[in-house]
């Protein structure tokens, strides 16, 4: 992660000294129209001298109108550069992606990678952005505003610096008060949301079985500790805008009362008193921010960290992956040998034992067991898509982990229960998008098949693009299925009880293509039904 922000910093070197430099004009410019305020009423009005009013009112607007101007670059650039991170850590992600071992993806959910790719990615930005450098705008305001009360007057810098950490004091406690109110109101909301969605997708049944009024029941006290939760939401959010504005009016009454006409201890003038009433007002807006950019920066290093995490994963070993593609490629047959293997999802509850299975080139093996028992697990040992505990999976000598994807699919097929389309058209769903797949071949593995006839009748053949309305029978989907890990001509072919949930016509039609699929391969399956590819398959327990 330092890497790319060093990179980042270095390609954008001018757009962040231009950002500084607008922090910088923007804070200069925020302090000057109080001061023109207290010059124009102490020289000009308390004296009846108005011959250039015209003047300091004209100074003024501009002043404003440049304060505008300057915020608006200032937002641009900061949008600009925070943009630009967003992308070029993204691109970083994608590209450590694609060279990450496969077995991080199934140890890992989408969603985690989902949620590394958008709102890591976006508290990282906000950081930055709404962190870092917003906080350092605003603290240079608070800073600049105190500097020139004090030029002008100590004495009011004194209550000032009292009123910015009382303030300061009450919005921290508010907003951490906040924070918890809103998670607990989060909490409730999604409890009040799983519950609902429960009892819609559950209606029929709840109504079988007459246990309306007990759906009743329990959404109803979903709804009240939502309700009390919100409460309190609404409670903080709404009493702390008056607080600070009393705070405010107490402070403008002291400088008032200060100011009166026989007060002549603190010496404050008609113009200090416009010029620190405007200043109080400048004071409250960033000194709320610096609560919330404390916690944007809170939350945007927990965001750097696991971004770091992840682009300090282990890598596919160039060295390892080569040495397998060596010697696979001299290697004739699919010898597959399971040495001691131990497996966990958790690292508590193993779901393979001590497993030692040796499968000879061209053996077919049926594996059976309870439910549970690891023999999809298993499946997914062989692919390389886990890595064993303990233990060690080959294939002709090689860790299945350690084989390529380059190489995968040329060593493996692996026929699932359900098939899962991709964007794209007919093709791509058997060649995955893989362009060294030429039609020759997806035309030969579809006839093969028995796919090829109603493929031709489709509006535009292999090039018709599936959609959401498309429809492929089951049958015709399992067929894809083994046209899908059969175009490669692998080595081996893994099948996972995939005519499961077939009729027995089509599971036929299916089972008598898989058998000629099956020629000349080393066969690993899983199914209830023995006997179903040949009668020779060898039976293995798991």
């Amino acid at each position: 992660m330092k890497k790319v922000l060093k990179e980042f910093c270095k390609e954008n070197t001018f757009m962040l000294m231009s950002l500084f430099i607008l922090a910088f004009l923007v804070v200069a410019v925020t302090l000057l129209p109080p001061q023109i305020l207290r010059i124009l009423i102490d020289t000009r009005l308390s004296v009846g001298n108005s011959d250039d009013l015209p003047l300091f009112a004209a100074g003024y607007l501009v002043i404003l109108i440049m304060s505008g101007a300057l915020e608006f670059l200032k937002g641009v650039v900061l949008t600009g550069l925070g943009q630009r991170l967003i992308r070029k850590i993204r691109s970083r992600m994608y590209h450590k992606a694609t060279k990450l071992r496969e077995c991080y993806y199934t140890e890992h959910g989408t969603g985690e990678m989902v949620a590394h790719f958008t709102s890591d990615v976006e508290s990282v930005n906000a950081l930055f952005t709404d962190g870092l450098i917003s906080m350092f705008i605003d603290a240079m305001k608070i800073v600049g505003i105190l500097i020139s009360v004090w030029f002008f007057h100590a004495g009011l810098l004194l209550l000032l610096l009292l009123l910015v950490l009382l303030i300061a004091g009450i919005t921290r406690i508010f907003q951490v008060n906040m924070k918890k109110a809103q998670k607990a109101n989060l909490v409730e909301l999604g409890g009040l949301s799983n519950s609902l969605s429960e009892s819609i997708e559950n209606l029929q049944i709840i109504r079988l079985f007459h246990k309306e009024r007990y759906m009743e029941e329990s959404y109803e006290q979903h709804l009240a500790r939502n309700y009390d939760t919100k409460k309190k939401v609404n409670l903080l959010d709404s009493i702390y805008a008056p607080i600070i504005q009393l705070l405010r009016a107490t402070a403008v009454t002291v400088i008032i009362l200060l100011c009166a006409r026989n007060n002549t201890v603190m010496g404050i003038t008609a113009g200090m008193l416009a010029a620190s009433i405007e200043f109080l007002g400048n004071l409250i807006i960033p000194i709320e921010a610096l609560g919330m950019e404390f916690q944007k920066i809170q939350q945007g290093i927990v965001g750097i960290h696991r971004v770091s995490e992840f682009l300090d994963l282990a890598e596919e070993e160039k060295d390892d992956a080569l040495k397998a593609e060596s010697i696979l490629a001299h290697l004739d047959g699919a010898e597959i040998r399971i040495d001691k293997v131990i497996f966990s999802y958790d690292g508590e509850h193993n779901v393979l034992h001590d497993l030692s299975l040796f499968i000879p080139a061209g053996d077919n093996v049926t594996l059976i067991g309870r439910t549970g028992a690891g023999k999809s697990t298993l499946m997914k040992l062989i692919l390389g898509l886990y890595s064993p505990i303990k233990g060690m999976i080959t294939l002709n000598g090689v860790p299945t982990d350690l084989i390529p994807p380059s190489q995968k699919r040329k060593l493996f097929g692996y026929v699932e229960q359900t098939f899962h389309f991709i964007p794209g058209t007919v093709e791509d769903q058997i060649t995955l998008g893989d362009t060294n797949i030429t039609r020759e071949q997806v035309s030969k593995v579809c006839e093969a098949c028995g796919l090829k006839e109603a493929i031709l009748r489709l509006p535009d053949g292999y090039d018709t693009v599936i959609t959401d309305g498309f429809e492929f029978s089951f049958g015709q989907r399992q067929l894809l299925s083994i046209a899908r890990a059969t175009v490669m001509n692998p080595r081996v072919l893994l099948l996972d009880e995939m005519t499961a949930n077939l009729d027995s016509a089509t599971e036929q039609a299916v089972l008598y293509t898989l058998k000629e699929a099956c020629k000349n391969r080393t066969i690993i399956s899983i199914s209830h039904k023995l006997g179903e590819l040949d009668a020779q398959t060898r039976i293995v327990q798991i």
